[in-house]
């Protein structure tokens, strides 16, 4: 028998001795074992890897039903067993010395408890940062990896056993550490003795309401003052990106706000409704809530202009959406114009096709570098963007926009298949249909990046400069879409410009350049990282980002957005 109580077949004799009775009992045991269904097989086999190679040699189109449903039950504690395995791996790594650098160390500990807090802590760690370029995960996941694994192997070791054993899911034990990860040990010991046993028989959903309950019941004052904590954190998350060019946006704050939100939309879309309008329910809804984005973009303010709202401007332009699209796209018949291009081009900064070069690169390296008090271009070393600007008092004169793009028929036109180089890219979210490029290019939200016809190479502002031009500042954003650590999905225009090697305040002329092959955007975060956490980075070509992490595990981030894993050492081969 294995030690969650399930019998395993081939597995060590316990309690064996060489006497005859014990072998007689492991062989009739072996052989009802042989007599059962599969199904009934697969739900005694201890979790392990002799289940795991059974459902890797399992002929899965000959199984029966019961089978089946057993062998995606099996698969699933194995993956559970994997589970705590990996999280608790990630746990001891972040304590390591080289995941803690002392220039990230957190600054303040709890006046009360003398300790750190668990958030400021997960700051001063860089192991997410470790695993999630290794993993190809987002930094969220791989601290709430970390969390998990730090929980389980500590106060929360129970609900880590019955993990590995297979007795609850992975999904159940989320549930648990994560409802558990904002309160103190002793609370979330007792919590767990309180739903533990239980948590089998209840579904995610149930057992998040079990948490609840019992953390009010153990605590009052704690789960009140928590609650508070937790309502300073609201939140609305920024773009995930969907398939088919839609997109996905979560909010997160004290219950009775999101519930009120929830009923203003209903109602609003149940009065169209009645009103006859055609739309669903859910469109209507989804209408209402993005025709307030639509409308402030136009007119530089959130709500009526005298409620004061107003938006703020970076390097000195309203908020914009960027889209970055081929001329021949933008307009088809491009090619037939003379001069500077089409209409309507100079404002993307990067020429067209047709422009004077010469003409182009001068304004690039003649244009007045960004304000050294707004925008996000200066490498500020780690510390944090500077601040936006208020807007001007022009900011409203661009009228309204439509609070949600449709295409028009004439405006859909698939035409002849193009080059998955020249497919548009719509900042915030990805590719894009030339139709949709096209129709939001022309809109007064949107600015329109038209694709850079000089080469990279042609750029370069050399040691005069440490502020990039908007022009050039514009050109990096559009070429590398986000920042430049793999896997970060941060928008480049809300990213710092960051000089790959390091501008020489004392003295320029040693230092790197202001080019674009020695600038890449990087979010706070993974500036300060790469500036104070021992991550090493180097840009082989414009666009093309070499990093080295704390434990020299190396990886490229192509201009496409892809990692490639190279090996340990600079002159071995990639692991192909």
């Amino acid at each position: 028998m294995g030690s969650d109580g399930h019998f395993i077949p081939g597995g060590p004799d316990e309690g064996h001795s060489g006497q005859g009775a014990a072998v007689s009992v492991m062989a009739r045991l072996l052989t009802e074992f042989e007599h059962l269904g599969l199904d009934e097989q697969l739900v005694r086999m201890g979790t392990g890897g002799a289940l795991l190679e059974r459902l890797l040699a399992l002929d899965l189109d000959g199984a029966e039903d019961a089978a089946l449903v057993e062998a995606v039950a099996a698969a699933n504690r194995i993956s559970a067993c994997a589970e705590v395995l990996m999280a608790q791996a990630a746990g001891v790594l972040a304590e390591r010395a080289s995941m803690n650098p002392p220039a990230l160390a957190p600054e303040s500990v709890d006046a009360d408890s003398g300790e750190v807090s668990a958030e400021d802590a997960e700051k001063g760690c860089t192991a997410p940062e470790e695993l999630a370029v290794r993993l190809g995960w987002t930094r969220p996941q791989c601290r709430a990896l970390v969390r998990r694994g730090r929980a389980w192997g500590r106060h929360l070791v129970n609900t880590g056993t019955e993990l590995r054993l297979g007795r609850i899911d992975t999904g159940r034990a989320r549930v648990i550490a994560d409802g558990l990860a904002e309160c103190s040990w002793q609370v979330a010991m007792a919590v767990e003795d309180a739903v533990l046993p239980g948590a089998p028989q209840r579904t995610a959903g149930q057992l998040r309401r079990d948490i609840a309950r019992a953390l009010i019941a153990v605590d009052p004052a704690e789960a009140e003052a928590r609650a508070a904590r937790r309502q300073e954190r609201r939140r609305v998350s920024r773009p995930r990106a969907l398939a088919d060019e839609t997109a996905a946006m979560t909010i997160e704050g004290p219950a009775a706000a999101v519930l009120a939100l929830d009923q203003a939309l209903h109602a609003r879309a149940k009065a169209a409704k009645a009103d006859g309008d055609t739309r669903t329910i859910d469109q209507l809804r989804f209408d209402a809530l993005a025709g307030i984005g639509s409308e402030a973009l136009a007119t530089g303010y959130l709500g009526p202009k005298e409620w004061g709202m107003s938006l703020a401007t970076t390097e000195g332009r309203k908020p914009e959406v960027h889209v970055t699209v081929p001329i021949s796209l933008l307009i088809p018949d491009a090619q037939t114009q003379s001069g500077s291009g089409a209409k309507g081009q100079g404002d993307a900064g990067l020429g067209a096709d047709g422009a004077d070069e010469a003409g182009v690169l001068r304004r690039m390296l003649t244009a007045p570098p960004e304000p050294a008090s707004g925008g996000k271009s200066a490498c500020t070393c780690g510390t944090g963007p500077s601040g936006p600007t208020d807007p001007t008092s022009s900011a409203g004169s661009a009228g309204l926009a439509a609070p949600w793009y449709q295409p028009s028929e004439s405006v859909i036109d698939a035409g002849p298949s193009i080059d998955s180089d020249a497919v548009p890219y719509l900042s915030g979210y990805g590719p894009i249909t030339p139709a949709t490029a096209r129709a939001l290019a022309a809109g007064g939200i949107w600015r329109r990046l038209v694709t850079d016809p000089i080469s990279d190479q042609l750029l370069d502002l050399g040691h005069t400069r440490y502020r990039p031009s908007s022009a050039l500042a514009d050109h990096v954003r559009a070429r590398d879409g986000s920042c430049v650590r793999p896997g970060c999905a941060a928008p480049a225009q809300d990213c710092q410009l960051d000089h790959t090697e390091p501008w020489d305040h004392t003295d320029p002329r040693v230092g790197g350049t202001t080019a674009p092959a020695n600038l890449g955007p990087l979010c706070q975060r993974d500036h300060q990282t790469k500036t104070h956490g021992d991550f090493e980075l180097e840009q082989t070509a414009p666009g093309v980002f070499e990093w080295t992490t704390p434990t020299g595990h190396r990886y490229r981030r192509n201009p496409d957005g892809s990692t490639t894993p190279l090996s340990h050492r600079p002159d071995a081969p990639p692991p192909f």
